[in-house]
């Protein structure tokens, strides 16, 4: 609720980002959600001036972690996201969103593999997630994994048009 009604206030108001920033971090400790946790790490980023706030919330997170028996990872949320998903679709979102956060801060980068592989566990046989905005999501989070150090795969693509390979890069 807390996030709904700061969004609201943001967008009828003129407050500016640090102005929003030291309103989140007023109130870091009544946002236990690992949906808005995420979201909040991404709002910090690589932003020194909030830094102390980000490892807390990237803490908190990852305290908030379900991790299997084979290492896989991923985040849930008490409610919806604020495209509505529910469920696994929102799991997903979280846990895209999750693995955004925790790059751009740098924080609990350990954690990020795990969430990348169970992603790719959660995507369907035609290549997309539960929602466009889980595959979205979860296509941003699969780049920027690549693009920090993430592991390097090797392979073909087949180029598929109307239900004939066209080509193979």
């Amino acid at each position: 609720e807390f996030l709904k009604a700061f969004n609201n206030k943001m967008f009828m108001s003129n407050l500016n980002v640090t102005n929003a920033m030291k309103a989140i971090k007023s109130h870091v400790d009544e946002l236990d959600d690992s949906y808005v946790r995420a979201l909040i790490l991404n709002a910090v980023g690589d932003n020194k001036e909030f830094r102390d706030m980000a490892v807390t919330v990237a803490d908190k997170l990852a305290g908030k972690a379900k991790v299997d028996g084979e290492g896989l990872v991923h985040w849930e949320t008490k409610g919806d996201t604020t495209v509505y998903s529910y469920g696994d679709s929102a799991s997903v979102e979280t846990t895209a969103i999750a693995v955004l956060g925790l790059i751009a801060t740098d924080l609990h980068t350990d954690l990020v593999d795990g969430a990348i592989q169970w992603l790719l566990g959660r995507k369907s046989p035609n290549g997309t997630w539960p929602t466009t905005s889980g595959t979205v999501m979860s296509l941003k989070a699969l780049i920027a994994a690549e693009g920090s150090g993430g592991r390097k795969a090797e392979g073909d693509v087949e180029v598929i048009l109307n239900g004939e390979v066209v080509g193979v890069i």
